[in-house]
């Protein structure tokens, strides 16, 4: 419940069909009486809300990375290029071992 207090009246921040969606009704509309129910459906709800969370972070990240394009384009700097299948990623921390070495 401290997590519901929590949230409050927050608007829920991408589109939804319900404009008056907040946080609150998205990740935790109820909470299950455990004691009557026992442990079963608070456990139900925490992975929902695991999910949910995951869900919303990565549409949050996306339309970030949507904005910094645009922004990126109207400063007229060039896109980066599209990694190709020989690309390998760029481990720093292997890197930084092998100096050390």
């Amino acid at each position: 419940k401290l997590i519901q207090t929590d949230l409050g009246n927050e608007p829920y921040p991408l589109d939804h069909r319900d404009c008056e969606m907040t946080l609150k009704q998205f990740l935790l509309p109820s909470i299950p009486e455990w004691r009557e129910h026992g442990v079963e459906p608070l456990m139900g709800l925490v992975d929902g809300l695991y999910n949910k969370i995951l869900t919303l972070q990565i549409r949050l990240f996306s339309r970030l990375a949507s904005i910094a394009e645009k922004v990126e384009e109207a400063l007229g700097l060039t896109p980066l290029q599209k990694p190709t299948p020989d690309d390998k990623p760029h481990n720093n921390s292997a890197s930084s071992k092998q100096s050390k070495a």
